[in-house]
């Protein structure tokens, strides 16, 4: 039972995979919502045969950085919870109080979802 016990190492660990995670995350974010907003102003262009190539521009322009900050405004509140409840875990840890790996399973099971 004593390799079910958290240590502090256990916890840097997890932040370095958190952040690594995260970081990943929100450039996902950033690039397909930069093709969302492209491909939003090629279809501005193209549909309506209009080819105003200014508008698509501001369109696509538009529907990226709308669609993209709110993706990343819920992603960021996401991590930044987890942070919190890592953070939780590791003031337990550094207290000296008994932290099993239940707790901390807890947790990598809602990141992996």
């Amino acid at each position: 039972m004593k390799q079910d016990i958290l240590k502090a190492s256990d916890i840097e660990l997890a932040h370095d995979v958190l952040v690594r995670s995260r970081r990943r995350t929100l450039l996902t974010v950033a690039i397909g919502y930069s093709v969302f907003g492209f491909v939003i102003g090629l279809l501005a262009y193209f549909v309506p045969h209009s080819h105003d190539l200014g508008f698509a521009v501001l369109l696509g322009a538009l529907a990226a950085v709308v669609s993209g900050l709110a993706s990343a405004w819920q992603w960021s509140r996401h991590y930044a919870r987890l942070f919190r409840e890592l953070a939780a875990i590791k003031a337990d840890v550094d207290s000296g109080m008994l932290v099993y790996n239940t707790a901390f399973e807890i947790l990598t099971r809602h990141t992996a979802a």
